[in-house]
């Protein structure tokens, strides 16, 4: 597996009621080869999870988001789901192995250059991860067992 990144921004001129604004955008370009996209086959790995940027609040907020609206439905009372909690796991925070075969290009946000640089480091330690994760299951020769 191969990983290349790259840093670029973007530029928002903003309108009369919207200030303009700069994005920094980290991109990472995914290239898998014949070997590692075997041993993903082999042992079903599309599911696996290379990296997980869901933010550590994020499960208890939605656990008491959760809550309350059960609490108003048993009390009869409207209830508004909190806009700065999502009610599912919003695809992009999390990189699995098949949207990584299907997208090669990884894009990620940020509004700061600070934010960026201090998020690369984790994407690099990640796919380091993976990559070693994927060389220990190609070691192990598969064993097929069959009864008769």
């Amino acid at each position: 597996m191969q990983v290349s990144l790259t840093r670029s921004h973007e530029d928002d001129p903003g309108t009369w009621w919207r200030p303009s604004s700069r994005s920094f955008i980290l991109i990472a370009e995914i290239a898998f080869s014949v070997e590692d996209r075997w041993i993903i086959d082999a042992y079903n790995l599309c599911h696996h999870v290379i990296l997980d940027r869901t933010p550590g609040w994020y499960f208890s907020a939605l656990r008491e988001a959760e809550r309350a609206k059960e609490r108003a439905q048993q009390n009869g009372e409207r209830y508004e789901w909190p806009w700065h909690v999502p009610p599912a796991r919003p695809e992009e925070w999390a990189l699995t192995v098949e949207r990584a075969l299907a997208d090669p290009v990884y894009a990620v946000t940020f509004g700061t250059a600070q934010e960026l640089a201090d998020f690369e480091p984790r994407l690099l330690a990640a796919f380091a991860e993976f990559g070693q994760f994927l060389k220990r299951y190609g070691s192990r020769p598969r064993t097929i067992t069959r009864r008769f």
